[in-house]
C-alpha cells in the first residue's frame, strides 16, 4: 500500500529562507605545495637543458628569417614581373607599317637613353659655367675698393677660394666670406698674412749660451766618466778602431792615442780652452 501524500495548502506563499549552501572546501593546513618539473634536476642538467632549448630557439629563428627572405623574393618577383621578350620581327613589321606611330611610342625611351648618354657632358658644362661665374665674381670683387687691399694680402685669395667651393657664386656669399674672414683675423682666430711671429723669450741668467756656429753637444755618456774603468775600456776599444789616417794625425799632433780620443770627444764649447794633448815647455814650472 502506498504512503499517503502530504496535503498541500492552497495559496500558501513560498518560503523566503534561502536554501543552505555548502561552504567551500578549505585546503588542508599541511598540504604539500606544487613542485616544479625541474626540481629534481641538478645544476649541470638544467644548464644542458637550457642550452638545448636555446639552440632550438635559434634554429627556429634562422628558419623563420630564411622563410621571410624567400617570401620577400617571391613578392618582389610578383610585384616586378620580368620585362616581356620583344619579338623583333613583329616590331620591325610594326615600324615599317606605321613609322610615325612607332616613333611616338618609343619617344620617351629614346629621350631617356639620350639623357643618360649626354649626362657627363651636362655635368661638365655646369662645372665650367660655375667656374666661369666664380671667376667673374672674383674679378669684380678685386676691383671693389672695399676688398681690393684685403684680397691682395698673401694667402687671402686661396682662403677665399677654399671657402667658396661649396657656396654658390653669388655676391652675397662672397661678401659673407670676406666679412667673416676679415673679422676672424681681427679677433685673432686666424693669423694675419705677413704678421710677425711672437718674439722669443729672453734668455734667463745662468742659461748656457751656445755660439750660433756650433751645434749643441749632448751630455757625456756614463762610460766616458774620467778616471773610471769604463773610460779605460772605452778608450782601448776606440784606439783599436783608429785607421791609418787617424794614427798619422796623432803623430803629427804629438798626442797619444788616448789623448786623441779624449780631444776628439771634447765638447765643442770646451775646445778653445781644452788642455788635452798640450805639453808644457821644457823647464817650465809645474
Amino acid at each position: 500500500m502506498a504512503a499517503p501524500l502530504a496535503p498541500v495548502k492552497p495559496n500558501e506563499p513560498p518560503s523566503s529562507t534561502p536554501p543552505p549552501t555548502t561552504p567551500p572546501s578549505q585546503p588542508a593546513p599541511n598540504a604539500p605545495s606544487p613542485t616544479s618539473p625541474f626540481a629534481g634536476l641538478s645544476g649541470e642538467e638544467k644548464d644542458r637543458l637550457l642550452a638545448q632549448q636555446s639552440q632550438v630557439i635559434r634554429e627556429n629563428a634562422r628558419k623563420t628569417a630564411e622563410m621571410e627572405s624567400r617570401l620577400a623574393a617571391l613578392d618582389k618577383k610578383v610585384s616586378e614581373p620580368p620585362s616581356p621578350v620583344i619579338d623583333m620581327k613583329a616590331e620591325n613589321k610594326k615600324f615599317f607599317d606605321s613609322p610615325a606611330e612607332a616613333l611616338a611610342q618609343n619617344r620617351e625611351l629614346i629621350k631617356k637613353d639620350l639623357l643618360e648618354t649626354v649626362k657627363p657632358l651636362i655635368e661638365f658644362k655646369d662645372t665650367v659655367q660655375k667656374g666661369s661665374a666664380y671667376e667673374r665674381l672674383k674679378a669684380n670683387t678685386k676691383s671693389d675698393p672695399r676688398f681690393k687691399d684685403f684680397l691682395a694680402l698673401p694667402g687671402v685669395e686661396s682662403m677665399v677660394d677654399q671657402m667658396m667651393e661649396k657656396l654658390p657664386a653669388s655676391p652675397e656669399a662672397m661678401y659673407s666670406v670676406l666679412v667673416g674672414l676679415r673679422g676672424s683675423m681681427e679677433f685673432g682666430d686666424i693669423n694675419k698674412p705677413g704678421a710677425p711671429s711672437a718674439p722669443a723669450a729672453p734668455p734667463r741668467p745662468g742659461d748656457p749660451i751656445t755660439p750660433p756656429h756650433l751645434r749643441p753637444t749632448p751630455p757625456p755618456l756614463p762610460d766616458r766618466e774620467p778616471g773610471s774603468d769604463k773610460e779605460a775600456a772605452y778608450l782601448k776599444g776606440e784606439v783599436e778602431k783608429l785607421d791609418e789616417n787617424a794614427r798619422r794625425l796623432i803623430r803629427e799632433m804629438g798626442m797619444t792615442a788616448e789623448e786623441y780620443i779624449k780631444w776628439r770627444d771634447e765638447e765643442a764649447i770646451n775646445v778653445p780652452s781644452s788642455k788635452i794633448g798640450i805639453k808644457a815647455p821644457e823647464g817650465a814650472k809645474k
